[in-house]
């Protein structure tokens, strides 16, 4: 009897390292990820060309590429960690985009002192934060997670 209770034992431990393994390499692949959102928009940004200009068009691009990007990642991350609640918490970052977008261009683009036009490079202001806030968040998302795994 005291067999079959240690062994029984043994297999549940060895189920929850296996499942907390199993987490540990999504966070890593995660991560990973992130820095290739990283890797693309920093490319995207750079000449390849003495002769190439980047545009606030093409800054505005690169940025709501790499928000695009995280928000993919969000998505799997809600997938495979918050199943019961992924449609919920896709839809819940949909609207803090939005708000983020609507509260930086208003900053950027509604103050007195910008009444005709500021010019479209408080846009670019406008999306990098907004960028940099959806990565926040993600980030935030998988250090509670690792930090629950351990």
């Amino acid at each position: 009897m005291k067999f079959l209770v240690l062994l029984f034992s043994l297999f549940f431990s060895f189920t929850a390292f296996a499942e907390q393994t199993k987490d540990s390499i999504y966070i890593n692949q995660f991560k990973n990820q992130l820095n290739m959102c990283d890797v693309q928009y920093k490319k995207q940004l750079t000449p390849q060309t003495d002769q190439q200009i980047i545009t606030t068009n093409d800054q505005i691009t690169a940025v709501d590429e790499a928000t695009d990007c995280y928000k993919k990642i969000a998505s799997n991350i809600f997938d495979v960690f918050y199943p019961h609640t992924k449609e919920k918490m896709n839809q819940s970052l949909n609207n803090l985009i939005k708000l983020q977008y609507d509260f930086y261009e208003n900053i950027y683009q509604s103050s007195k002192y910008c009444q005709s036009n500021c010019g479209s490079i408080y846009v670019v202001i406008s999306h990098t934060n907004v960028k940099n806030d959806v990565l926040n968040y993600i980030s935030e998302t998988l250090n509670f997670i690792e930090m629950q795994n351990k």
